[in-house]
């Protein structure tokens, strides 16, 4: 059995014509990318000032976080990609490690399943 996940629930910022598989690797990189809210200090006003204020229009905002948070581009996108809807899941300091333990639970079911 195969499941698939709707491209917004990631904060991927590109729209694939086709729902992506959902896979135990694709849920370690969603948990790799989560630990950028750590990094900004779960604070939204960072991805807002790296989006509006940016000093040099020529360089784009991951690049900005990149160099300034020492993320990773995948983290940086992920962050600054993220539906605003789901942005209470991940930038509040004691809700984001709950949210990564669910992410880490579904990963087991499926790892489980594939087995």
């Amino acid at each position: 059995m195969k499941l698939y996940v709707d491209y917004e629930v990631i904060g991927v910022d590109c729209k694939p014509v086709e729902p992506v598989e959902l896979t135990p690797e694709y849920l370690d990189a969603i948990i790799e990318n989560t630990a950028v809210f750590e990094k900004i200090g779960y604070s939204p006003q960072v991805i807002a000032d790296l989006t509006a204020n940016r000093p040099d229009k020529e360089v784009d905002s991951v690049t900005l976080m990149m160099n300034k948070y020492n993320v990773t581009q995948s983290q940086a996108r992920f962050a600054l990609n993220l539906p605003l809807k789901y942005a209470p899941l991940f930038f509040d300091a004691d809700e984001c490690p709950r949210q990564i333990e669910r992410i880490k639970t579904l990963r087991r079911m499926l790892q489980e399943m594939n087995d």
